[in-house]
């Protein structure tokens, strides 16, 4: 999700830069600032964006073809096409609204280097590394459909390779950041991922939702380093600040074992989990792991990260 976090900062920049053209439209103007925009957002030989060519096709739907981002290492993402329409009215309001942003052929091949550099989008708000901490728009940012075609992510930066189209919207205005997704494997596993992420910076919570199901063989099961060789089901559920984030959740690998529960974790400076949940096993767990567990076992878990 950090790529599509970033691939709409970059386009939170380019359009507003994009609204000078209803009053002059020189290709040499255009060009300018593009470039312009480039320049703000790339650094290079750390996190440097490319593109090829610009189109403006009909109903002032803007295209960048053959897109690239390269650090230190070489060229990491490429993507074929991104295509947005927007309301550049809502500008007027201090709002960047898309109506549609579409990513058509993005290909993730690694992750950027650690010494790569994100764009600095806020200053004035450092952007923080750890888990849920993203990157913000520089200004109030809607985006009402999202469609990406023709995606590949490499094993790596997920803990399996997958090809998939996917589908959602996202909104950054004030204090609320939030991501909705639904994506559908296209390769040789059957999959559907439903995804929401939703920050609150003033009350300062995270809530998450997150189901999936994937056939014998999925990322999930790679994941979570669980048998390969049956269909798998996670639904989970979160929300509250960094010093108490609790969650739900409720995941079974089909004849193998069900497990259901829930966990209280705090991440903001020393991570700790307490997790309470039970494992009924099923007749496909192995003999010895079911005569542990008997029809049906509780399991309590508390754990610190130490200081050093």
């Amino acid at each position: 999700m950090r790529t599509l976090v970033l691939t709409m900062a970059f386009v939170a920049v380019l359009l507003p830069l994009e609204a000078a053209q209803f009053a002059f439209e020189l290709p040499s103007f255009k060009d300018k600032l593009i470039k312009l925009a480039l320049d703000q957002i790339s650094s290079p030989g750390s996190f440097e964006i490319t593109v090829a060519s610009i189109e403006e096709g009909d109903n002032r739907i803007t295209s960048l073809v053959n897109l690239t981002i390269s650090d230190g290492e070489g060229v990491w993402l490429t993507l074929e096409r991104l295509s947005f329409s927007w309301q550049p009215n809502r500008l007027l309001s201090g709002e960047l609204a898309i109506d549609r942003l579409e990513v058509i052929g993005l290909a993730v091949s690694r992750p950027p280097s650690e010494d790569a550099e994100p764009p600095e989008l806020k200053p004035q708000e450092p952007w923080s590394k750890g888990l849920f901490d993203w990157p913000r728009a520089p200004i109030s940012l809607s985006i009402e459909g999202i469609r990406f075609e023709r995606a590949t992510i490499a094993e790596g930066v997920l803990p399996q390779a997958i090809q998939f189209d996917a589908d959602g919207r996202a909104f950054d205005k004030g204090d609320l950041q939030e991501l909705t997704l639904s994506l559908r494997r296209t390769d040789a596993v059957k999959g559907q991922i439903l995804a929401l992420m939703r920050r609150d910076f003033a009350a300062d919570t995270l809530k998450l939702e997150f189901t999936a199901g994937e056939a014998a063989g999925g990322m999930v099961a790679a994941a979570a380093g669980i048998s390969a060789d049956a269909p798998v089901r996670l639904e989970l559920k979160a929300d509250g600040p960094p010093e108490d984030w609790r969650l739900t959740f409720d995941t079974a690998v089909e004849q193998v074992f069900q497990a259901g529960g829930q966990a209280t974790l705090a991440y903001a400076e020393q991570l700790s989990i307490s997790a309470d949940f039970t494992v009924t096993p099923g007749p496909d767990l192995g003999a010895e792991m079911r005569a542990v567990l008997g029809d049906q076992t509780r399991l309590r878990a508390q754990i610190i990260e130490q200081a050093d």
